[in-house]
């Protein structure tokens, strides 16, 4: 009944497309895609097999943004803020870096799916992007004209910008840049949210006073919190897309951070410029 497409970032449109036409449901890995092309083209296949093509992220099932969720109204208007990705031992998770190296890799694009949670903190789509690129780690990315950490500003639908890095070159669970795989900085009307600040220190503070949550694991639990809390709570998100019920996270909040993170690879290769994106991506 579901195919589940977890391909590396750049091939999830052909399966995608297979699956769909088989008849199937399909729940698609964070970003949808990493080009603008292939963007406009999961786009064109969430009209046409409406309800069919499902997206989800699993960071807005953690205890600390369930917390900020439920107290949305009371927290008040955003004002500004900071989000990160970074991912220690990449050689592994990438696969030696085998697929990163022989194309134009975009780690803005690898963090999409984290950046598609300020969408639903953010209550509205991203409209335009600027960004900087730099190789830190993979010196064959040069030779492509990929990237593995950039750093840039996302422009939200009332105005308000968000700063986001993102690096996914760290060796390891002490290097300098850290090794949570997110991090969310943001500062609101009537308090401020701070996220993976280490284990033990995310919080909430609304009105002067901070607001009790479920902590999160520390290391000795973290395996298990990742498989039993995030993904038990995205697989249950996922069934209730296929049951036509209203979820967390829809195709809409995939396909928009997909085309943010698409334009702001090209963003980088023109040192910052803003790309605003196209109307089809935003509405």
């Amino acid at each position: 009944d579901l195919v589940i497409v977890a391909t590396p970032d750049h091939l999830h449109l052909a399966p995608t497309v297979a699956a769909l036409d088989a008849g199937k449901y399909v729940f698609v890995e964070k970003p949808l895609a990493t080009t603008m092309e292939d963007v406009a083209s999961f786009h064109v296949l969430a009209r046409l097999y409406p309800g069919k093509l499902i997206f989800s992220e699993k960071w807005l099932f953690g205890y600390p943004v369930e917390a900020l969720l439920a107290r949305w109204v009371e927290i008040g208007v955003l004002l500004t803020g900071h989000a990160s990705f970074t991912q220690f031992r990449s050689e592994i998770i990438m696969g030696s870096g085998n697929w990163r190296t022989s194309h134009a890799y975009n780690p803005c694009a690898g963090g999409g799916g984290h950046f598609a949670t300020l969408l639903r903190l953010l209550c509205g789509p991203i409209v335009a992007v600027s960004a900087h690129g730099h190789v830190h780690r993979y010196r064959e990315l040069m030779e492509f004209g990929g990237y593995d950490t950039m750093q840039g500003s996302f422009k939200f639908w009332d105005g308000r910008i968000v700063t986001w890095s993102v690096c996914i070159a760290v060796e390891g669970r002490n290097a300098r840049l850290g090794h949570r795989s997110g991090h969310f900085s943001l500062q609101f009307e009537n308090g401020a949210f701070l996220y993976h600040a280490g284990d033990g220190q995310d919080c909430l503070v609304m009105n002067g006073r901070l607001i009790d949550f479920e902590p999160e694991p520390g290391p000795e639990g973290w395996d298990d919190y990742n498989i039993g809390v995030w993904y038990r709570r995205m697989h249950e998100d996922t069934l209730r897309a296929m049951r036509g019920e209203l979820t967390l996270c829809t195709i809409r909040q995939g396909i928009n951070p997909a085309a943010a993170c698409a334009l702001a690879f090209e963003s980088a290769h023109e040192q910052g410029a803003w790309k605003r994106l196209p109307e089809w991506a935003i509405t």
